[in-house]
């Protein structure tokens, strides 16, 4: 059964939102758990995490960006979508992955075909998850967002897709010890002593270095060349397939 957290200041929206999802789930033969919160703080402050999020981004004290953000520090794979009266916070909303923004009045067409989408993201298989362990406490980091993993000074750092860094506490874990479960997901493959690298994150594949997404440059180690050259074009080839 999916869990949905609704928070906004104003309690009509509250009200209509919360209607709008009991609606749709009925529309769907299905049951939702449907929790209200009147400010990001009583939200933040009742502990409980969801699989979707519809949030107002004007509240009194902390925004609904803002409110998004610390949302993303325990959890990246949960829906989230914004309602807001104008659709000049629409970049700020995709930059804290956003499904997708609402405009205020929410018309019923439009919150169902929202939630359509939404439904789809959270019936989808389950993706491969690693329990990292930060200076935060440990999360749940999904292989799928995971960009690549890179290993320097007794440190871990998962470059995810969103532009996000997860960071290990130093010397928790090393490379060594998280590849077989890194590489049990074929898009992944190793580069040298220093990085696991998501195949479909890749840019620019080149003799010297791999490009990823974000711009980085990994040096491609030349005694595996060969062997990851074709494994990288085995790849597309799957890719460019399916």
């Amino acid at each position: 059964m999916p869990t949905l957290a609704v928070c906004d200041d104003d309690s009509s929206c509250l009200e209509q939102i919360a209607t709008l999802a009991r609606s749709f789930f009925d529309t769907q033969d299905s049951t939702a758990c449907i929790d209200v919160y009147p400010d990001a703080e009583s939200l933040l402050a009742s502990g409980k995490r969801y699989d979707l999020y519809l949030l107002d981004i004007l509240m009194p004290g902390r925004s609904g960006i803002e409110l998004a953000k610390e949302i993303r520090l325990s959890d990246r794979d949960c829906v989230l979508i914004y309602l807001t009266t104008s659709d000049e916070y629409a970049l700020y909303a995709y930059q804290v992955g956003a499904l997708q923004y609402l405009l205020k009045p929410v018309r019923e067409t439009d919150f169902q075909e929202t939630m359509e989408k939404a439904l789809r993201l959270l019936i989808r298989e389950e993706p491969p998850r690693m329990a990292v362990p930060t200076p935060r406490g440990t999360i749940q980091v999904n292989l799928l967002q995971t960009a690549y993993i890179e290993h320097y000074e007794k440190t871990l750092y998962f470059h995810m897709r969103d532009g996000n860094v997860v960071r290990t506490s130093t010397a928790s874990l090393t490379l060594h010890e998280i590849a077989p479960q890194v590489l049990s997901c074929p898009d992944f493959i190793p580069q040298g002593r220093a990085y696991l690298i998501n195949m479909d994150c890749v840019r620019l594949f080149s003799a010297d270095i791999i490009t990823m997404e974000d711009g980085a440059n990994i040096p491609v180690a030349r005694r595996t060349y060969r062997e990851t050259k074709d494994r990288y074009m085995d790849f597309l080839l799957k890719k460019g397939g399916s």
